[in-house]
């Protein structure tokens, strides 16, 4: 009776042991990559208005005969925030609703006729994707924001192309080529890189017209990013 009784409370031990350790199968916890891999520095995924949207306004309709103080089309006078935000019949930007927001849906528009900028290639989508995600995230006024420069390893395709289209082919563009400059070519590019204007005008040197007109000038990393890339030979990398 002894042997029966220890044999059972064997069998139960082994059974609960073994419903203790039955677990769900192991799965790993995603993490998040905050670090360039190239310099392991902290990689800003920040939107600031200030650096990644207003110039991307100011390049691309702020101009003449469209969106600035002068012309103000449709209302809209698109050369900082509060105009930004406060004109037209102020649905041109909606706070966290972007398709709600007219300025965004005309960017986006399929009618050629309709879709800004107007009469000029389309934003490219980067900067179409951009514009979105600050407008659903609330469309804040990010001001004086923290700029993470790196310097090394510059390239025309991931550091300089999109300097310029950012900030200049507004512009410089194959429809729009004021002074006769098209910066969405690397040919147009390196035309002027070669007689020095590129340079002469971001860095607002005398006797160059001081480029992006009507805008801040370039950050000292960004000139200094086009400054190492055209001494390295200013490749098409």
């Amino acid at each position: 009776m002894k042997r029966i009784w220890m044999c059972a409370l064997l069998v139960s031990v082994v059974f609960c042991f073994t419903i203790a350790c039955k677990h769900e199968p192991f799965q790993a916890v995603p993490t998040v990559n905050t670090n360039d891999t190239t310099t392991n520095q902290p990689v800003d995924t920040s939107i600031c208005f200030e650096r990644d949207i207003l110039p991307i306004f100011l390049s691309n309709c702020a101009m003449g005969g469209c969106h600035n103080a002068a012309s103000h089309q449709e209302g809209y006078i698109l050369d900082g925030y509060n105009n930004i935000m406060n004109t037209g019949d102020n649905d041109g930007i909606k706070p966290f609703d972007a398709n709600g927001s007219d300025i965004y849906e005309s960017l986006v528009e399929d009618d050629i006729d309709k879709r800004m900028p107007q009469g000029m290639p389309p934003l490219p989508q980067a900067q179409i994707a951009l514009i979105k995600r600050w407008i659903n995230e609330g469309a804040q006024n990010g001001t004086n924001c923290v700029v993470l420069c790196d310097t090394n390893n510059i390239t025309y395709n991931t550091g300089i192309k999109p300097i310029l289209q950012q900030n200049c082919v507004g512009c410089h563009n194959s429809t729009l080529a004021n002074d006769g400059v098209n910066l969405t070519t690397f040919t147009g590019v390196t035309s002027v890189v070669q007689d020095g204007r590129l340079l002469g005008s971001i860095k607002h040197q005398s006797g160059f017209s001081f480029m992006p007109q009507g805008a801040s000038k370039l950050s000292d990393c960004k000139i200094r990013q086009v400054e190492k890339w055209i001494a390295a030979g200013a490749l098409e990398n």
